[in-house]
């Protein structure tokens, strides 16, 4: 059985949209739940919503100066890169004319991948990095559009056409395999098992466009799960 750590946003912790309650919500499928289900060990589970490379990285480092001893010979799943490309809306619907650029520009985002992977190896722990699955666009922007066609209009002028949302997010993703090849990290591919899964993606994501459904999680986890009993041979 394996020692995992945990690191990265909202879809690694498992955050779900309900629709009933109207609030986001824990997932009832989620990889914490489905690595334990298994008979490993969570270490920690230091994903939260809203968190950037840059975040994960502070938490890692946080949790191994605390706990060095939990996290030496841990595999360490590494998710990021939906919010280090996300914008300021609110900005940009004020100011469509303007310049603006995202949490963290690729090249920063890239380097935090890197420095995660070297704090998890400093530890002799492993790190593992998710390649984010897509988003549906059209969910995305009318979410941030909030239902206002002046909001979605100034946006609209800002982006020049919705599907700029799906291809930015997709250089990110591509970045993290990038990293992970160029560092030898293993990697679970899961933009491609939500492409491939099903016919039609969006079937796994949520009203909000980001967030995934219960199969969502459902798919995540088992996706997460069959890739790391194939790492090295290392985790059954």
């Amino acid at each position: 059985m394996g020692r995992f750590v945990l690191i990265g946003d909202s879809l690694l912790r498992g955050i779900v949209w309900d629709d009933v309650r109207r609030r986001y919500a824990l997932a009832r499928t989620r990889v914490a739940n489905a690595l334990a289900r298994k008979g490993h060990e969570v270490v920690a589970d230091l994903a939260f919503m809203g968190a950037t490379a840059r975040d994960g990285l502070e938490r890692l480092r946080e949790f191994a100066l605390r706990s060095p001893e939990r996290l030496r010979g841990s595999w360490v799943l590494v998710h990021f890169g939906g919010n280090d490309c996300d914008f300021d809306w609110d900005a940009v619907a004020a100011s469509p004319d303007s310049e603006h650029l995202p949490r963290r520009r690729l090249d920063a985002f890239t380097g935090d991948l890197g420095e995660i992977a070297g704090l998890a190896r400093a530890y002799r722990a492993e790190p593992i990095f998710l390649v984010p699955p897509p988003l549906v666009a059209e969910r995305y922007f009318a979410w941030i559009s909030r239902g206002s066609p002046e909001r979605a209009d100034a946006i609209l002028r800002w982006l020049g056409t919705v599907t700029r949302i799906h291809w930015w997010q997709e250089r990110y993703a591509a970045a993290v395999a990038w990293v992970a090849e160029r560092l030898e990290i293993p990697r679970v591919l899961l933009r491609g098992a939500f492409l491939l899964g099903r016919e039609d993606f969006r079937t796994y994501v949520g009203a909000d466009g980001i967030h995934l459904t219960e199969s969502g999680y459902r798919l995540f986890s088992e996706t997460v799960l069959a890739s790391c009993a194939e790492v090295r041979g290392g985790v059954k």
